[in-house]
C-alpha cells in the first residue's frame, strides 16, 4: 500500500480522470434507459443512478489497475528494505556469529537449585 499522500495522489488522481473519460465514452454511446439488467428496466428517474454507480465502477477499476502499477513500479530496495536489518537465516553452527542479527531475546537463566 502506498505510504505518503504523493503515492496516493499519483494513484487515485489518473483513476479519476480515467473514469471521468470512460464514463463519457460509454454513455456518448449507450443509453442507460435501454439497458435490460436481468429484467429489470432503466426508468428516467433512474438514471443518475446508473451514472453515478457506473462512475465509482469505473473508479474502482482505475484504482486497482494504479496500485498494480505502483506495485510493480518499486525498485529492488524499496521491497526488500526490511530484510537489511534482520537477516532471515540463522549463522551456522562454527561460522562467526552475524552482528547485525537480532533474533529473539534468549529465555531467563534459572539459577540452578531453584527448580
Amino acid at each position: 500500500m502506498p505510504r505518503n499522500p504523493r503515492e496516493w495522489i499519483a494513484v487515485l488522481w489518473p483513476a479519476f480522470v480515467s473514469a471521468c473519460l470512460l464514463e463519457m465514452v460509454v454513455f456518448a454511446a449507450f443509453d442507460p434507459h435501454d439497458f435490460n439488467l436481468f429484467g429489470w428496466q432503466v426508468d428516467a428517474e433512474e438514471r443518475d443512478a446508473v451514472y453515478s454507480l457506473a462512475f465509482f465502477a469505473f473508479w474502482a477499476i482505475g484504482i486497482g489497475t494504479g496500485m498494480v502499477t505502483w506495485a510493480l513500479s518499486r525498485s529492488s530496495e524499496e521491497i526488500n528494505r526490511w530484510q537489511r536489518r534482520v537477516p532471515l537465516t540463522l549463522p551456522l553452527p562454527g561460522s562467526p556469529p552475524n552482528p547485525d542479527y537480532r533474533g529473539p531475546n534468549p529465555p531467563p537463566s534459572v539459577p540452578p537449585g531453584s527448580a
